[in-house]
């Protein structure tokens, strides 16, 4: 045998030994055959797009994440339907916008039975259902733990606004799978709350932004959920939905949190899919989503029907790299029952996006002192200070950037940032969606959603978010 033929044996022979290592290490990993794939979604509270490597952020908080981007479907344009906790969810679950579930804002909604959720449809095919959420604002008194056979709500008392941080989310969700038998098809929902205000991420992430410092824990801990999936070969032939809720403002338009805010930086929230085999994986998807098209994709992949009337559509056709066959608008509301004068909608609408005002009347005509909230013993006083009328009157100059009647049109394709108000120069292009949003103002009659009573625990507890002023 020549030298060169006896050296093309030997890689050839490395080359086979290689593979068959290769072979034996994804044995390792077992991968399950159900009926119906594994549905995972994971939603972090206040999180933005745009401060995960896979959207651009190059601060390097998001490694675990970044990766799992690699094999998913990154959606660029994903947007949520309100700055809130409770209704953003409520919309996740439902797939219908915040007016069309009934629930418009935190502590004072609670999804009514008559809704018809993602989990109760799963739980009814036969899944496993099972979510653990680590704030309050979605106690099971909220409803959204419809569906669920198991709802860990548990949290510790020891914060201001009861909560539990992204390893005990972990943890629990690890040992709920634990219980489960491998040929079980599940439900899993997971609400990390970590890049909520306050800030609680280990002194190990000392990045110079604490924000970036809580992205980087709740990644740690996404990375480690992973790894436990796959350990179980409950990943690969998984569907998983990575969001949030809504995003948060950071010092843009001189403003900071969510509450009652409908630019951009609250309402582009990232959506990162992992399809079942990791179907196109790498693929990035430029068309308009929202978050109410998660629940009709999941009952898709599950080979369930959507309810008839819901405002989402299923997205895996995007996610085949499909043309988009009709442009779709993405609504959003935001509602502080206590101080109505800061109610919002916004409507973005091919390049143009609307913020305006709910009534659509100039803010200084409506009352800043009336309270629609009232109970006996209630520490909210039945009349503002004057010095907190001001701030409140303030505070909504700023939200509407210096437009005294808070009626805003951006151009996004060209305005990213929202910081050109062209309302006045596209008046036609204004009144057509103002027209649109005019008749949504308020759940429609017979919405699921319905009030929820205010107690003191719960008021205490938006208050410590800032829901309550």
């Amino acid at each position: 045998m020549s030298g060169s033929v006896a050296l093309r044996v030997v890689v050839s022979l490395a080359f086979a030994f290689i593979a068959a290592c290769s072979t034996c290490k994804e044995k390792e990993q077992p991968q399950v055959v159900r009926g119906r794939p594994d549905v995972v979604i994971v939603s972090i509270d206040a999180l933005r797009a745009d401060r995960l490597g896979a959207y651009g952020y190059r601060i390097g908080t998001s490694p675990g994440l970044d990766a799992f981007a690699e094999e998913s479907v990154v959606f660029d344009a994903h947007h949520s339907q309100a700055p809130a906790t409770l209704p953003s969810h409520a919309s996740l679950f439902t797939g219908l916008d915040p007016d069309h579930n009934g629930v418009l804002s935190n502590g004072f909604y609670r999804l009514g039975a008559g809704a018809t959720t993602l989990a109760e449809l799963l739980s009814g095919a036969g899944y496993r259902t099972g979510a653990v959420v680590a704030s309050s604002v979605l106690s099971k008194e909220f409803g959204l733990d419809q569906g669920f056979a198991s709802y860990d709500a548990r949290f510790e008392a020891s914060h201001r606004m009861p909560r539990i941080d992204a390893k005990t989310v972990t943890d629990r969700a690890v040992a709920w799978l634990d219980q489960r038998s491998s040929d079980e098809s599940v439900l899993l929902f997971l609400h990390y709350f970590d890049t909520h205000k306050p800030n609680v991420a280990p002194s190990r992430f000392a990045f110079a932004d604490r924000y970036d410092s809580d992205v980087a824990y709740v990644d740690e801990q996404l990375s480690r959920l992973f790894a436990e999936l796959k350990r179980r070969g409950r990943y690969e032939g998984a569907l998983v939905f990575v969001t949030a809720d809504h995003g948060q403002s950071l010092g843009e338009h001189h403003l900071s949190g969510h509450t009652g805010i409908l630019y951009e930086q609250t309402l582009h929230i990232p959506l990162i899919v992992h399809f079942p085999g990791g179907a196109e994986r790498g693929l990035r998807v430029a068309a308009l989503t929202r978050s109410v098209d998660v629940m009709p994709t999941a009952l898709a992949a599950a080979g369930i029907a959507a309810p008839a009337g819901i405002d989402g559509i299923d997205l895996s056709g995007l996610a085949r790299g499909e043309p988009e066959r009709t442009p779709r608008e993405s609504f959003a509301l935001a509602r502080i029952e206590i101080l109505p004068q800061l109610d919002q909608v916004s409507l973005i609408s091919g390049r143009w996006k609307l913020v305006s005002k709910t009534a659509f009347e100039p803010m200084d005509d409506q009352p800043l002192v009336e309270f629609p909230v009232q109970r006996p013993g209630s520490r909210i006083p039945a009349v503002l200070p004057d010095a907190l009328v001001e701030r409140v009157r303030r505070k909504a100059h700023e939200i509407a950037a210096g437009s005294p009647d808070v009626r805003q049109l951006f151009v996004l394709e060209a305005d990213p940032a929202e910081e050109r108000n062209v309302y006045g120069a596209y008046p036609e292009v204004a009144r057509e969606l103002e027209a649109k949003v005019e008749g949504r103002i308020r759940a429609k009659p017979g919405a699921p959603g319905g009030q929820c009573p205010l107690d003191d625990q719960i008021e205490e507890q938006l208050r410590a978010l800032g829901y309550v002023f």
